[in-house]
């Protein structure tokens, strides 16, 4: 009955649904105790950060090791029947059709615990939502996601004169990367910086000799060189009519 009453609940959001998680004392992170055949209402989550164990889950055998999350769907009978693994757990309200089994990325079980050791001395549970979120939404991933090159031309620009303004860049050379003429390009660079592609240069090397001469004891010469211009007389002639 102690357990009943000590019982608590959070709700996560995972793949845009609200999820409840449901924690009895102990049963958040423990040496996983030898347990008899059992079933629950909602889906079990074991996750294991050191040791082994051994469960059977509808008559399967199934082991476990560090970085193992086990997903044991409702109604299932289970049990754990031998191993010393600590072991973090929580039972939520996602169903699941079948027992899932999942190696998680390095360091996201021992991080949720130090969260949980965190949220039972603090009562702050802002990260720990976030890393049972994070856990959670490792058992709806979408199928259908694809990673495709990148298609913004606004954002390539952007970048590629935010990442190579220092260095000697040429319009064909974007127009490379953009997959386009070096007219086609200059009408995209202008359209999305309000420059051309040389004004832009020069704009992006002036704003960062203001930063470099604002918060850097830097001589006017060595400001040149660390923003891209060979020459002196190149640099002072932009600096002055720009600044």
């Amino acid at each position: 009955m102690n357990g009943l009453l000590t019982t608590k609940e959070i709700t996560i959001n995972v793949a845009g649904v609200n999820v409840s998680i449901f924690m009895q004392k102990g049963f958040f992170e423990f040496q996983l105790p030898v347990s008899t055949l059992h079933k629950h209402k909602y889906t079990e989550i074991h996750l294991i950060e050191q040791g082994e164990q051994e469960y059977i889950i509808d008559n399967t055998i199934v082991h476990s090791v560090p970085g193992d999350m086990l997903a044991i769907p409702p109604y299932i009978f289970h049990c754990t029947p031998r191993g010393n693994a600590l072991s973090c757990a929580f039972q939520l309200s996602l169903p699941l059709d079948t027992f899932q089994k999942i190696q998680l990325p390095a360091g996201i079980i021992s991080n949720l615990l130090s969260e949980i050791h965190r949220y039972s001395n603090t009562g702050d549970c802002t990260r720990l939502s976030a890393y049972l979120a994070l856990v959670c939404s490792y058992l709806v991933q979408e199928p259908d996601v694809q990673i495709i090159p990148m298609q913004d031309r606004g954002f390539i620009i952007h970048e590629y004169f935010a990442n190579y303004y220092d260095k000697d860049i040429t319009l064909a050379d974007l127009a490379q990367r953009l997959n386009l003429s070096p007219k086609q390009t200059e009408r995209e660079v202008l359209q999305h910086t309000g420059n051309t592609f040389r004004k832009e240069v020069t704009a992006r090397r002036m704003d960062a000799a203001r930063q470099l001469l604002k918060s850097h004891k830097m001589s006017l010469s060595a400001v040149a060189e660390r923003v891209g211009y060979q020459s002196y007389s190149g640099f002072w002639k932009a600096y002055h009519s720009k600044c």
